[in-house]
């Protein structure tokens, strides 16, 4: 009986230590001076990936001010990696309601908005990767961008 205790403790133990890993979660962000996104600057964000065996999210996070005057904020997302890998993809978030204001969430006076960019993406290889943010708006300055922030998490 006392092996059988035994066993079922040591279960348990694994259990805990291999079956309650933390996610990983990797935020990076860019401030913009005077809330001005010039057009040719690219935001990179570079980080390792350990563990491509993994599911992860890609999140793109927006703070804007009342100086922003589009109705949707659009932009390229580019993935390379060491080895010459790359991946180019296209996003638009809406950022004005019907009226024509704001929508996003008020905080501090800008506001907060946020776009799931991959909802489940595997990397190819354990290696360095670069994340690439370009303005696709069309002007030569974008006015009203406040930060905008690349987040990736282990799923």
């Amino acid at each position: 009986m006392n092996f059988k205790y035994f066993q079922i403790s040591v279960l348990l133990t694994l259990l805990l230590i291999f079956g309650c890993q933390p996610k990983k979660s990797i935020t990076q962000n860019k401030q913009f001076e005077n809330e001005t996104w010039n057009a040719f600057d690219y935001v990179d964000f570079s980080t390792n990936i350990a563990d491509p065996d993994n599911a992860y999210q890609i999140k793109i996070q927006l703070i804007l001010s009342e100086k922003f005057i589009q109705n949707e904020f659009s932009f390229g997302l580019s993935q390379k990696n060491e080895d010459g890998e790359s991946i180019y993809s296209h996003h638009t978030i809406p950022v004005r309601n019907a009226q024509g204001e704001l929508d996003g969430e008020m905080k501090d006076g800008y506001y907060y908005y946020s776009l799931l960019t991959n909802n489940k993406t595997y990397f190819n290889s354990m290696a360095n990767y670069t994340f690439s943010i370009e303005s696709t708006i069309g002007k030569y300055e974008v006015n009203g961008v406040k930060e905008i922030s690349l987040e990736i998490e282990q799923l």
